[in-house]
């Protein structure tokens, strides 16, 4: 898979999560053969990668393709390379007739880092600029007290989104804390894996992306997707 993805200059791979949902929510399947390869394509990647988590079983699939329906994509974005990754694949999501788009920007109560979020407002003030008069797209801050407080707030999405985008890893956040412990599939991230747990109430797809680096080098932006 890395090899193809170097030789077809690929710009994301997208990998299937190895859970399988029932109608009724619960788990059907689990296949770790799968698992153990995304973890090592996660690893060696060349370029940015992302995990689809689809519970299409649980909404019904639909196209937007004949303009008979249109598709409702949420990001959860709280800071980081990653989510900023995630935000740029949904901003181009948004740009389909059919699509609309909500980022939810989660910040920490009493909290001022302006200056550690420089990158990250100048890359949703880009986007938010873009989208001027769009009415399929909309930017809402979601201001919480703790980790308890976001976890409450991003599991009660599952439902509203047939998809929500969400970075792997995060930058160091009170946000975050404490929820680290409670991981069950580290290639889904704190934030992705929370999403993912068996719930007949979420409905949503999760696609959790990962930007890739190498010896701590951002690898240069390519066009072409592998699926």
């Amino acid at each position: 898979v890395c090899r193809v993805a170097l030789d077809q200059n690929t710009n994301i791979i997208i990998l299937p999560f190895h859970k399988q949902w029932e109608i009724d929510g619960s788990i059907g399947s689990v296949n770790r053969a799968i698992q153990n390869m995304n973890a090592q394509v996660i690893e060696k990647s060349p370029c940015s990668v992302a995990v689809l988590v689809d519970r299409t079983t649980l909404r019904g699939s639909r196209t937007i393709l004949n303009g008979q329906s249109s598709y409702h994509v949420a990001v959860i974005f709280i800071g980081g390379a990653d989510d900023a990754e995630s935000l740029s694949y949904a901003a181009r999501m948004v740009m389909h007739p059919h699509v609309s788009l909500t980022v939810f920007r989660f910040l920490l109560l009493g909290s001022d880092n302006m200056r550690e979020r420089k990158i990250d407002n100048n890359l949703i003030d880009e986007i938010r600029h873009v989208n001027i008069g769009n009415e399929r797209f909309a930017y809402q801050e979601e201001i919480v007290r703790d980790s308890v407080g976001l976890a409450a707030s991003a599991t009660r999405l599952g439902g509203s989104f047939d998809l929500i985008l969400v970075g792997r890893n995060h930058q160091e956040s009170p946000l975050l804390e404490g929820l680290g412990a409670w991981i069950g599939c580290p290639e889904l991230g704190v934030i992705g894996d929370m999403l993912a747990e068996p719930d007949s109430e979420r409905t949503a797809s999760i696609l959790v992306v990962q930007q890739q680096r190498l010896k701590g080098k951002v690898m240069k932006r390519i066009s072409k997707p592998v699926v």
